[in-house]
């Protein structure tokens, strides 16, 4: 049990830093798939992009719910290839894992994301009434 806890305590802190740094997992053809600890999600204007599945990375479990959502609240969503030096095209950013769900991310390296973002707010309710069984 206090091998379990001392694990989830490390997992936390490495998402914590998600915030300042930038854990990503890039493919032998430089695309990003995910970070060390989740997937990652970008907004610009009203849409949500994902790195595409067919890029071989983590198909997790709050991901595919997070795209679930994204369908019930009419937000459209594209599964994309994306390079490294197009995260500045981006509005914002979050992560998601079985941890903690869903976590904005503040930086990504020297790029800033908004901190409050409408579609962000509108999953995040969705993702906590699918948790209540709203």
């Amino acid at each position: 049990m206090a091998l379990a806890s001392g694990i989830m305590f490390l997992n936390v802190l490495l998402l914590l830093h998600l915030r300042y740094w930038f854990l990503g997992y890039l493919n032998t053809d430089n695309f990003i798939l995910e970070t060390a600890v989740a997937n990652i999600f970008f907004i610009r204007g009203d849409r949500l992009y994902t790195p595409a599945a067919k890029l071989s990375l983590l198909p997790g479990v709050i991901r595919e719910q997070v795209l679930q959502i994204a369908q019930k609240l009419d937000i459209e969503t594209r599964e994309i290839v994306l390079e490294k030096p197009e995260l500045t095209l981006f509005d914002s950013a979050f992560i998601t894992n079985s941890l903690v769900g869903m976590m904005r991310i503040n930086k990504i390296e020297s790029v800033e994301y908004q901190r409050e973002n409408s579609i962000f707010k509108r999953l995040q309710c969705g993702f906590k009434n699918r948790e209540r069984g709203s």
